[in-house]
């Protein structure tokens, strides 16, 4: 039977009320559907890359081997916006259905047209397909998975060497200052907390180590053991020895190494802060 409403001097036809409901719950569904997935998104994009969980929990889940498998940080995945969130065996959605007639009095059917759109999209990546052919499991083995991983160059090894902060001999504050001005002359590079490396002579090293003790900035009985706890020393000379010059006149008489004027700016520059 046909629905209608006069609106002024016009009659409306309109379609099945079940029908108009079943529409607007469903849009009502992807609305919430989609917000969460902005959410989701948002933190995806604001996490930076966080490999640690493959060195502190001994099973990472499926979906966390995927996340590092598409080049996103795992760790998202334990934030709020993907509160009980997974992919493995995920069951469809439940579709409301109903059965309505049209203005002829024809039945027809329909439904919500709910599904996992995101999360199949996922599932259907050739990444989670490998995964599951080698895993096919809820929970993976971190050691397996990293193993795996390493073997067909999906990850490598994190050979990044990083500080001891808790044995800092110099304390932060002024590890810092000297990092500062180390990096400005050209002498350091490297993120502060790793071990900065080192673009001059050894001997130079050398140099800065003196001038620090020299000038009151360190105080230290084993500034040259010391020094190595933020600089990276790869040489097979112990520090303390490595005085001799690396250039010369044309006399062959010695000169004074050619970055030591830097030393000379950074340690002017600490005196004054």
């Amino acid at each position: 039977m046909r629905n209608q409403v006069i609106k002024g001097d016009k009659v409306c036809a309109f379609k099945s009320y079940k029908q108009e409901m079943l529409y607007k719950d469903s849009y009502e569904v992807w609305n919430r559907y989609f917000k969460r997935w902005q959410l989701k998104y948002s933190l995806i994009e604001k996490t930076p890359i966080d490999l640690s969980i493959l060195k502190t929990i001994d099973t990472i889940t499926i979906e966390e081997a995927l996340f590092i498998r598409l080049g996103i940080s795992p760790t998202v995945l334990s934030k709020s916006g993907f509160h009980d969130w997974f992919l493995f065996n995920l069951e469809p959605p439940t579709n409301k259905e109903i059965i309505y007639q049209d203005y002829n009095g024809k039945e027809w059917k329909t439904n919500t047209g709910i599904s996992n759109l995101i999360e199949d999209k996922l599932t259907d990546t050739d990444e989670y397909k490998i995964l599951m052919r080698m895993f096919d499991s809820k929970h993976i083995k971190t050691d397996d998975f990293v193993n795996w991983a390493i073997n067909n160059e999906y990850i490598e090894e994190d050979k990044t060497l990083y500080r001891d902060i808790k044995k800092s001999p110099y304390g932060e504050e002024f590890a810092d200052l000297l990092y500062k001005e180390l990096s400005t002359v050209g002498l350091v590079s490297r993120p502060f907390d790793h071990l900065w490396e080192w673009h001059a002579h050894w001997n130079t090293l050398h140099y800065l180590v003196k001038q620090l003790q020299f000038n009151g900035l360190t105080k230290s009985k084993s500034y040259f053991k010391d020094i190595q706890a933020y600089i990276h020393y790869t040489a097979s000379t112990d520090l303390r020895k490595q005085t001799q010059p690396e250039a010369y006149n044309d006399k062959g008489g010695k000169n004074t190494s050619p970055d030591d004027h830097k030393i000379d700016t950074v340690i002017a520059s600490l005196l004054n802060k």
